[in-house]
């Protein structure tokens, strides 16, 4: 490594079930011990924790620590045609029994399916290090990886969603971050059942969701959201969401300020990670943020330190103008004519910028 954080001061939580064969080509991912042997070629001085499930297969692993903890299991719920399975309590569980037994300054949060290829990670740390004084919790920024979910993008509004596959940061932020309670099962439910606690632009979008696809499942909040806003909520940013889905500008604020101050955004390839492929950004660049736009924000909020509210809004109405128009004409043309006028719209778009009209 050719920076300052250098391998012996790591400490690589792989946290999760030990993954012997080969993964279903959907769900994707190495087995653990091609995860092991990632981390000892390129953090050769690392300490490696594995922490997982009593009674695992860890016959031949290379580790230096194992942490074999009851497995709190998933919670289940359904649809009322099919059954699901949310890991969030798992992850929670394994990943900060982890954290605890760190003894190095810096630690990396590790899915036990995915590889380390690098070292940028390192090499990124300490390149973004001004902050705005509000919603300022971590010490360090923690590096995510690019495809936590952008409120301004995709087909649904999310909020409060970094990524949680991989982090790297100090490990007294990581340690704070995950020590949050475990999520209870009324988290768990259909947030379609909680129309009623709408607001009267949240029904209008409902309606929509609905017309699109009936049948569509949608936890209250995701794992993602659940770790967030547990976090923001235990430093007394108090939110309150019914559902994963909420048009909402001041918990978008909350949302963007929050993320960029504390986290940095960097492609996985650059960081030098190799995931499973469904969580590639090449798969989620479509409803994630890419780091470029991490960037534009970073230099906006933290190095310039502009009040962007007034920006913001005009970006939060543009979304759902767009949002509302694009799901209108998927749900009265299809997919293929609605996406004949996008190509219509853009080519007028190139051709009016050519004649100095700026968007």
């Amino acid at each position: 490594m050719t920076n300052l954080i250098t391998s012996e001061k790591i400490s690589v939580v792989i946290q999760g079930p030990v993954y012997r064969e080969p993964r279903p080509l959907s769900l994707g991912g190495c087995v653990t011990s091609e995860c092991l042997k990632s981390i000892r070629e390129n953090l050769p001085n690392a300490e490696i924790i594995i922490s997982t499930w009593k009674n695992s297969d860890i016959n031949g692993l290379d580790y230096d620590i194992l942490i074999e903890n009851n497995d709190p299991g998933a919670i289940k719920y359904s649809d009322g045609i099919d059954f699901y399975y949310n890991n969030i309590n798992r992850q929670i569980v394994s990943t900060l029994q982890g954290l605890k037994k760190c003894t190095r300054t810096y630690a990396i949060k590790l899915r036990s399916d995915t590889m380390i290829t690098g070292t940028g990670f390192a090499n990124y740390y300490t390149q973004y290090p001004c902050r705005m004084n509000d919603f300022k919790y971590f010490k360090g920024r923690i590096i995510i990886p690019c495809i936590s979910r952008s409120p301004l993008k995709g087909m649904a509004v999310i909020f409060f969603h970094p990524t949680d596959y991989f982090m790297f940061g100090l490990t007294e932020d990581l340690l704070d971050l995950w020590d949050i309670p475990l999520q209870s099962s009324t988290l768990i439910t259909k947030w379609l059942n909680y129309q009623s606690q709408l607001s009267f632009i949240n029904k209008v979008f409902l309606q929509i969701y609905k017309l699109r696809d009936p049948s569509n499942y949608y936890s209250r909040i995701t794992a993602e959201q659940y770790i967030w806003i547990s976090y923001l909520n235990k430093k007394g940013y108090l939110i309150d969401m019914n559902r994963n889905i909420d048009i909402n500008f001041q918990q978008y604020i909350a949302s963007e300020y929050s993320i960029i101050n504390n986290f940095l955004m960097i492609r996985s390839d650059k960081l030098g990670i190799k995931p499973p492929e469904r969580l590639h950004e090449r798969n989620n660049f479509h409803v994630s943020y890419t780091d470029e736009e991490w960037l534009d924000q970073y230099v906006s909020l933290c190095l310039k330190k502009r009040k962007l509210k007034g920006l913001l809004k005009i970006r939060w109405y543009k979304r759902l103008i767009l949002l509302f128009a694009n799901t209108v004409l998927t749900i009265l043309l299809g997919n293929e004519k609605k996406q004949n006028i996008k190509m219509f719209v853009m080519r007028l778009k190139r051709i009016m910028m050519s004649h100095g009209y700026i968007f």
